[in-house]
């Protein structure tokens, strides 16, 4: 007589006959109460093989659940944390909506739904708009299930999926994490993260930060005012408890910020005053005043607030994203923004452009010959000798930034005399290409010949670019 044990494994159910021969002596069954009777030496051993075979059982439906891939970014999104810990393989295909050059990793999106990706081989890179199929694994990651350990199987030019409308309250709910979406707002104050331009943008009467891929950081400035409609990835800032703690898009360039009403005025094209000047000018209107102020930075104990100080005062500002450079300490900036004097001097809906550094306890020579005036010639800082340049001569120029590169740090500077190579000292500074700017800092031998090692940036305006001198030669 058969009797069937049902066991689940959680992947798959597994059915087990067990046969018990009712002709042996002492064996039987009984009636309703499925009572068994049998020598309690051959029920253990039954019983014994019993489960085990539904243990060995378990252990293949659990691997052959493991070993299930998913097929679409739909299923990954599904299966909760501690299953995508498990490491399920994965293979599907969509269309690339943001990819950072500086990183391995990337987002996909597969009809309405996207996920992140990190790549195992980083030197691929790949670009908006790309069509691909990939294998890898799941993750839990931080917040959300991602893909990692991923390789590209075909890559092909795609199309990018219609954005999705949304409103602020929706942008900031982490489950809207890597959607492809679209937004309308207006730029409250500029800053920069890893040397990237930020917007913070009021949408619907919600923040919001647009961070801008690959961009020159001198059109933040500019924008503040300005009512934007920008396309890009939702990407919110979250803490442990994966509580949203801001809301973020991650835009390709500027292409993807739309001005749909100009800003009315640059802020930074305000005449520069002293703290102290702007504070007296704002408790005579007894209204907000739009300030251009410049001093340095340093931290206080409110987190994303910051002290402003210059040799006339000091005032408070506020950052909408945690801003690093800050932490380094000497940070010069110039500062603009909306001057509130009650209960305290503070500047609303700031926007800021780093500058410049204060380097304490640098040892300073006035010059070569111990005079007071600095040198101020970038082809008399070139011809020093390396002992020399090494004694950290102060030098002040005035010229043009010829190249920029903020993700590399790297800053070359042209005056009438010639060219030189700029020290950031691993700051980036807010200046690019045509600027017309006065640089101070002191010599330094170099690799390869002097150079000058940056401590603050003034910006005048835009120059034209030096011409060329002479062409290169082929090479052979």
């Amino acid at each position: 007589m058969a009797g069937n044990l049902k066991h689940s494994s959680g992947c798959v159910d597994v059915w087990v006959d067990m046969v018990i021969d009712t002709d042996e002596p002492g064996a039987a069954i009984a009636g309703r109460d499925c009572g068994l009777r049998a020598s309690p030496r051959e029920l253990r051993l039954r019983c014994g093989l019993v489960f085990l075979v539904l243990l060995v059982l378990s252990g293949f439906g659990n691997a052959f659940g493991a070993a299930t891939t998913l097929n679409s970014i739909r299923e990954i999104k599904q299966i909760s944390l501690a299953e995508a810990d498990r490491k399920m393989p994965v293979r599907i295909s969509g269309v690339v909506t943001y990819a950072d050059s500086g990183s391995a990793s990337f987002f996909l999106q597969e009809g309405d739904v996207a996920i992140y990706v990190t790549l195992q081989d980083g030197t691929q890179k790949l670009a908006v708009g790309d069509q691909i199929e990939l294998s890898g694994v799941t993750d839990p990651g931080e917040f959300n299930s991602r893909i990692v350990q991923a390789k590209v199987l075909s890559r092909g030019k795609g199309f990018l999926p219609t954005p999705r409308k949304v409103l602020g309250r929706e942008i900031s709910k982490i489950g809207d994490d890597c959607s492809f979406v679209e937004l309308v707002g207006k730029v409250q104050s500029t800053s920069r993260a890893r040397g990237r331009p930020v917007l913070q943008i009021q949408v619907d009467g919600f923040e919001c930060a647009v961070v801008i891929l690959d961009a020159p950081l001198e059109q933040a400035a500019e924008m503040v005012g300005a009512v934007v409609r920008v396309v890009g990835v939702s990407s919110p800032l979250a803490d442990v408890r994966r509580l949203t703690t801001a809301a973020r898009i991650l835009a390709t360039g500027w292409e993807s910020v739309h001005v749909q009403t100009p800003a009315q005025l640059n802020p930074f094209r305000l005449r520069e005053q002293l703290i102290q000047e702007s504070i007296v000018a704002a408790k005579a209107t007894n209204v907000p005043v739009l300030v251009h102020v410049r001093g340095v930075v340093e931290t206080t104990a409110q987190k994303g607030e910051y002290l402003l100080k210059d040799e006339s005062g000091a005032l408070l500002f506020n950052a909408p994203v945690e801003w690093e450079d800050a932490h380094k300490g000497g940070v010069i900036v110039e500062c603009a923004g909306l001057m509130q004097t009650r209960p305290f001097p503070r500047l609303e809906k700031a926007a800021w452009k780093v500058m410049g550094r204060v380097t304490p306890g640098k040892e300073k020579n006035q010059s070569v010959t111990n005079s007071p005036v600095p040198l101020t010639s970038a082809v008399v800082v070139r011809s020093l000798s390396p002992t020399e340049a090494d004694k950290h001569l102060p030098v002040r120029l005035r010229g043009v930034i010829t190249f920029h590169d903020h993700a590399a740090n790297k800053f070359f500077f042209q005056d009438r005399t010639g060219g030189i190579y700029l020290n950031n000292m691993g700051l980036g500074y807010d200046v690019v290409d045509g600027d017309d700017v006065q640089v101070e800092g002191t010599s330094a031998a170099g690799d390869f010949a002097p150079l000058l090692e940056v401590e603050n940036f003034r910006v005048f305006g835009k120059s034209p670019m030096p011409p060329s001198r002479g062409h290169f030669q082929k090479l052979k």
